[in-house]
């Protein structure tokens, strides 16, 4: 009983702390529209940083961008350090948080940027808080409602469309000894990582991927099986490219690739 009362606590924490920060965001957002926000002549503030993420990097200068999916629970500021396991378990403000923080994989970089940006959160069961609202891709429906995100890095702001979305293991014992891994860097990576997540990917798009594209990827725990994972994979929007026609044209992949485990779990 005591470990549930400590878990709502803990829900209600989390929650409020992520309200605080997207009305610091919205303020911030109002106040470079406004002209109240000069970047440039706060000490300390990187200059090649867009000017609305000054009070979060205030805050704490491990922040590297913001993620949002319209209509869904993801809105909230991601960081990154050199060690993936930091924001685990602590808040944006660096206190303990049992919900942790989205983080971007140590090894992107998001200034260059890399070929693709790897961001983990937690997703808690179903209480609907950070990366949970994730694992309702494997619904055809709700990609349809909801097929681009936004990822504004410190550096430049972006939209992105989703192409695949796919359950995968994190434990090599549960595919025959294989691991599928996220990232790409080199260009016969990259073809190879491309095709690999359209063949696992639960729909099929239309969605083009050629190299030279941003890609993002967005990974957080499910629970079909022990330490499984789903992965939502999109590319960024190309100059002159129009989001609103996104998301219509997909349809249910009938034999995606799956680790062993689910093949000898549910056939």
């Amino acid at each position: 009983i005591t470990y549930l009362v400590d878990f709502g606590a803990q829900n209600k924490k989390s929650q409020e702390n992520i309200a605080s920060l997207q009305s610091q965001m919205e303020k911030a957002e109002q106040d470079v529209a406004d002209g109240k926000i000069n970047a440039s002549n706060i000490e300390g503030y990187p200059n090649d940083y867009l000017p609305k993420f000054c009070p979060f990097y205030l805050e704490n200068d491990d922040i590297k961008g913001w993620l949002k999916i319209d209509g869904t629970n993801v809105n909230f500021p991601v960081v990154q350090t050199s060690d993936n396991d930091y924001y685990h378990r602590l808040g944006f403000n660096e206190e303990y948080d049992y919900y942790g923080t989205p983080y971007i994989d140590w090894e992107a970089d998001v200034k260059k940027p890399s070929t693709n940006i790897t961001i983990y959160g937690h997703n808690i069961r179903n209480d609907g808080q950070m990366f949970n609202d994730l694992t309702k891709y494997k619904q055809l429906s709700f990609y349809k409602e909801h097929p681009l995100v936004s990822f504004d890095s410190v550096y430049k702001e972006g939209t992105y469309k989703i192409f695949a979305a796919f359950i995968t293991n994190n434990l090599a014992e549960h595919d025959n000894g294989n691991k599928f891994y996220y990232n790409a860097f080199v260009e016969a990576d990259f073809n190879n990582f491309v095709n690999e997540v359209k063949r696992r990917s639960i729909f099929d798009t239309p969605v083009d991927v050629e190299y030279g594209d941003e890609l993002l990827t967005l990974s957080t725990c499910t629970y079909e099986f022990a330490d499984a994972r789903l992965v939502v994979v999109a590319r960024q929007l190309r100059e002159g490219e129009s989001a609103e026609d996104f998301g219509k044209q997909v349809v249910k992949r009938e034999n995606p690739v799956m680790p062993q485990i689910w093949n000898e779990l549910f056939g």
